[in-house]
Formats: structure tokens, C-alpha cells, sequence
């Protein structure tokens, strides 16, 4: 369960010292820029430019398999790969003393600096079967509007007591999925499930929908599958929690099947109607033309006799 440091959620710090201050070398390409290659935006920040500290800056890069972690200006965050640093030349430690706007105990870089942290994450964040490739991760992301019950990423709030959805709070380290969270928020009846930083499910009747982040921000990958994914950093994945979504499914699937075996059905009496009432006509029209026929005949053979009997 989430613990709280006077009126505030306890927050991941660092795991390890900055590997030092650097400033990018002016000739050379930018290599901090992992997030571009992916498409993501960079640099990354949290929504309200208030909670970046260390810790949320190196999960964020190590949820998507990135090497470093870098913070600068106090509020931002960007993320490189093994070559992350190639384009940058530590400097002395003076050049980043901007306080994180999210823990002043630390600093996040300066107005051209970069305070530096290997990307890693803690073991109880590390799902069975390890972390998916970032090919997989972002199909996952892609994946989820297909998800019925998917409602979106939304910001979380760092204060106790007033989490977006503060009803119940469950805790399964290595357990965690996404169904078991919408398995418990559904037994004690409530409407939606969020999931957070891969093992934390909390469950309400009611959320902010104002709060939406983007979908990388939910990128932690669920402690018990990582095909799924369970929140982030004070960032919850909500799920509405549906009674029985596959009968609702069903059900609507076999609705659909009815209207349209309705509409053939329909449509084959319709044909028949009109074949039989064709037929109708046309022996109608044939006794017409019989009788017609008839009567011509018989008017011939009354003028024959008229006239030979005349």
C-alpha cells in the first residue's frame, strides 16, 4: 500500500549518486534524445511541471529500456540509449544546482546542464518474465483503445487521503494484472480500477477525467504480465470495471445476428410474396386471354351460320 511522508505519497528516490553534470559538446548531434526516436515527446515533464524529482525521471526512462537518465532546468526529463552520452562532456558539478521542483533535496541540472542517473528500476518494478522490448511496449500502448473497459491515463494526485480514486487501496508485488485489479475493485463494487507504478490497484466510483496524461506516462509494465500495463509514476491506468464485458459482447453480437437473420428472413417472404403474386396475375391473364378467345370463336361461328343459313 501507498505510505505517506507527512501529507504526502511516498516517492522512489534515486537508487544510486548521478554519474555527474555534463553539457552537450556544440559540434556534435544530440544523443539525449531517446524519446524523439520513438516518438515520444521529449523532453519529458510531468503534466503540471510540479512532481519531477530523480526518481520519477529514471523510471520513466528505464520503463521504456533506456540507459540514462537525464533532468535539467528543474523540471525536465530526457532519456538516452547506450550512446546517450556520446555527445556530452561532464562538467564541474557547479553547473547544476537547479533544485527538482518535485524534492528540492536534489538537483535537476541547470539551464544548460544535465544532472546524469543510470536508468534502473527497482526489482519490485521489474515484471515476471522481465521487461518487454520497446517494439512491444509501444504496440501495447498502441493496443489499448481497442480495450472496451480501457478509459486512459490520468494524473494522480501526491497526497494522501486524496488519491484520484481513494475508495480501497491493493498491493500484489509480484501478482499484479490488470484483471486481478478489476477482479478486486469488482468484488467490492465499484465502478473503476486504476493501476500504478506495476503493482499498486486502487479502485473508486468516480475519477477526474480533466487529469488525462498522455499513454506513454502509464508505461510500467504489470509485476504479474508484461504484455500489460499497470500506471506509472503517480500516473493511474483506469479501467472501467464491466459486471461481464464478454457476455455484454455476446449479447450484442447475437442482437446484431438477430436484426440481420431478421432482415433476410424478411426479405425471403418479400420474394416469395412477389413470385406468388406474379404467378397470380399471369394465370389471370391467361384465363383473360382464354376467354377471349372463346368468345371470339363463338362470334365467328355465329356469323358463319348467319350467313349460311341466310
Amino acid at each position: 500500500k501507498s505510505q505517506c511522508v507527512g501529507n504526502l505519497t511516498r516517492r522512489d528516490g534515486p537508487r544510486t549518486d548521478p554519474l555527474g553534470c555534463f553539457i552537450k559538446d556544440g559540434l556534435a548531434n544530440d544523443t539525449l534524445d531517446g524519446l524523439t526516436k520513438i516518438g515520444f515527446h521529449d523532453p519529458y515533464t510531468d503534466r503540471d511541471k510540479v512532481l519531477m524529482d530523480p526518481g520519477l525521471c529514471i523510471d520513466f526512462c528505464a520503463n521504456y529500456l533506456f540507459t540514462f537518465s537525464a533532468l535539467t532546468k528543474g523540471t525536465q526529463c530526457r532519456c538516452g540509449n547506450q550512446d546517450g552520452l556520446k555527445a556530452y562532456i561532464k562538467t564541474s558539478n557547479s553547473s547544476c544546482s537547479t533544485p527538482c521542483v518535485g524534492n528540492s533535496s536534489y538537483v535537476c541540472g541547470g539551464e544548460e546542464a544535465y544532472t546524469v542517473y543510470a536508468a534502473t528500476l527497482d526489482s519490485n518494478k521489474i515484471p515476471l518474465g522481465g521487461l518487454p522490448t520497446i517494439e512491444k511496449k509501444k504496440d501495447i500502448l498502441k493496443n489499448l483503445k481497442n480495450d472496451i473497459r480501457y478509459m486512459g491515463c490520468f494524473k494522480d494526485s501526491p497526497y494522501c487521503n486524496v488519491r484520484i480514486l481513494n475508495d480501497t487501496t491493493h498491493d500484489e508485488k509480484d501478482h499484479m494484472t490488470v484483471d486481478t485489479c478489476l477482479a478486486y475493485c469488482s468484488k467490492k463494487n465499484f465502478t473503476y480500477a486504476g493501476l500504478e507504478v506495476a503493482t499498486q490497484c486502487f479502485c473508486g466510483n468516480s475519477y477526474d477525467s480533466f487529469t488525462a496524461l498522455s499513454s506513454e506516462d502509464c508505461g510500467s509494465s504489470c509485476g504479474g504480465n508484461n504484455s500489460q500495463l499497470c500506471g506509472g509514476p503517480l500516473a493511474l491506468s483506469i479501467y472501467e470495471v464491466l459486471t461481464n464485458p464478454v457476455a455484454s459482447n455476446s449479447s450484442s453480437s447475437s442482437l446484431s445476428g438477430g436484426i440481420i437473420a431478421a432482415i433476410v428472413l424478411g426479405g425471403a417472404f418479400f420474394l416469395l410474396f412477389l413470385i406468388a403474386f406474379i404467378i397470380i396475375i399471369r394465370k389471370k391473364m391467361t384465363r383473360d386471354n382464354e376467354s377471349e378467345q372463346v368468345k371470339v370463336s363463338e362470334g365467328s361461328a355465329h356469323e358463319i351460320r348467319s350467313k349460311f343459313f341466310c
